[in-house]
């Protein structure tokens, strides 16, 4: 009987002391006394090389390679055309004739003719409208070759030079995409608006722009290949640049340098290498060094 009693003492003992260890634990983890390990989940990429482009953008207006208005050399009065707005007209082809009619005196029909073959884009007066010198009669235009008028800017004029590849595209045909060259860089900036105008010579053989049409224009200033490249929303950190790996299944923070941007993607001059694999999803949430659960779609 004694011993059964001593049995249930110590039996007793022992469960006491499990308890206030059990809440010692509950205790500190409460006050964070012990971190419990988490694994945070992650989703990853093979860091791996590719082609980046720096992409300058800009608008601007189209108009004819060749393009003149036409002025009447005596004044008077628009007697009559003969093209119409549309028409090609080649060098020296009559535009229009001028009634020099002056009272009491008496003149053949003075002639208009077009400087250069092309397109007449626009007739600004009508028949019977009065003519002098300095007032425009109609615009011809050349159309197999058009410019874009464009300004850049004094941060970005070192990086846009004659012979730069450039693309169009304009409202008319959103699906579209026209090819063209730089082929003027003016050498002086405009004291006001602080930018120098360049000019892109693209070609329109099949007569897609029009003068006067707006353009959206890309300027490819700079290619790197063969280059780490990676999702820009990978890097974190506004001054300092980091990106985190997966190293041994832990979250490792790597400092990088940062080259050319275009669109969603960022080139790694410094700090990462082909084959690292990259944290793209959960980046922002976890630490260095902490453990990590890769997930795979």
């Amino acid at each position: 009987m004694k011993k059964t009693v001593i049995w249930i003492i110590v039996a007793a003992f022992i469960l006491l002391i499990g308890y206030r260890v059990v809440q010692r634990i509950a205790q500190r983890r409460a006050s964070g006394l012990i971190e419990e390990k988490r694994s945070v989940p992650v989703r990853v990429m093979e860091v791996t090389r590719a082609s980046i482009r720096e992409i300058l953008s800009f608008t601007g207006d189209i108009k004819g390679k060749e393009q003149v208005n036409v002025y009447s050399e005596v004044p008077g009065r628009i007697r009559s055309y003969a093209v119409r707005e549309g028409q090609w007209v080649k060098k020296d082809g009559l535009l229009a004739t001028v009634d020099r009619g002056i009272t009491g005196l008496e003149f053949e029909p003075a002639k208009i003719r077009s400087p250069i073959g092309g397109i007449v884009g626009r007739v600004f007066l009508d028949i019977g409208d009065a003519v002098a010198p300095q007032v425009p009669v109609a615009l011809v235009v050349r159309m197999n070759k058009v410019e874009v008028a464009i300004n850049v800017v004094e941060r970005d004029i070192p990086k846009v030079k004659t012979g730069l590849q450039a693309s169009i595209k304009v409202d008319a045909y959103p699906d579209m995409s026209f090819e063209g060259k730089v082929t003027m860089m003016s050498p002086v900036v405009d004291p006001i608006s602080r930018t120098s105008r360049a000019e892109i010579t693209v070609d329109n053989r099949k007569g897609f722009l029009k003068p006067g049409m707006f353009a959206r224009v890309d300027l490819v200033v700079r290619e790197e290949k063969n280059t780490v490249v990676v999702p820009a929303d990978a890097v974190l950190g506004r001054i300092e640049r980091y990106v985190f790996v997966v190293e041994q299944g832990k979250a490792v923070r790597k400092p990088v340098s940062l080259g050319i941007r275009e669109n969603n993607r960022v080139q790694v001059i410094e700090g990462l290498d082909a084959s690292d694999t990259l944290v793209v999803v959960g980046q922002r949430v976890v630490d260095d060094g902490e453990e990590v659960t890769i997930v795979v779609e």
